[in-house]
């Protein structure tokens, strides 16, 4: 609460608060420089508006803090939605490059058992090399493909062009 003293300076020492002013100022032995009516009239109006603004004050708060609740709630939906979204995207991209794998894959020469790789198909030989650089299949002999890839490099060596027949 406000507190107050009387405007009288010259004997009157009174202390209180806004809303007992107007009684003191009624019974204020130096009246003459006290409040009027017309003044204690307007401090109640100033005290009732006041106590009007803190309830607003007190709604304002409690509507802040229904907002934010309220923007955590969205913050965190948002989170999730946005998150989904992603997880369906490289779903949706997973699948896709699979198919794309699996379309090389039955597109891809297949490996020739008796290694009839020369100048006129050294495209697939390097293919069948690049393919599985990294580990080789049991069925493939080293060897045989090493033979392979001789002959193309001599062939070349000779200056024979793989469009030569």
């Amino acid at each position: 609460q406000t507190r107050v003293k009387c405007p009288e300076g010259d004997g009157c020492d009174w202390e209180g608060t806004v809303s007992n002013y107007r009684a003191h100022a009624q019974r204020c032995q130096r009246r003459r420089t006290c409040v009027s009516d017309e003044d204690g009239a307007a401090l109640v109006a100033a005290q009732e508006e006041i106590e009007g603004l803190k309830l607003k004050i007190e709604t304002l708060q409690t509507e802040k803090a229904g907002l934010r609740t309220q923007l955590r709630e969205v913050t965190s939906g948002a989170s999730d939605t946005i998150r989904r979204m992603v997880q369906e995207q490289v779903e949706r991209e997973m699948r896709e490059r699979r198919a794309e794998l699996e379309t090389l894959a039955r597109a891809r020469p297949e490996f020739d058992p008796s290694y009839s790789y020369n100048r006129w198909n050294v495209t697939e030989l390097a293919q069948v090399i690049c393919r599985d650089i990294t580990s080789k299949p049991h069925n493939i002999d080293a060897n045989r493909i090493f033979n392979c890839v001789r002959s193309c490099y001599l062939d070349y060596k000779r200056g024979y062009s793989p469009h030569e027949g």
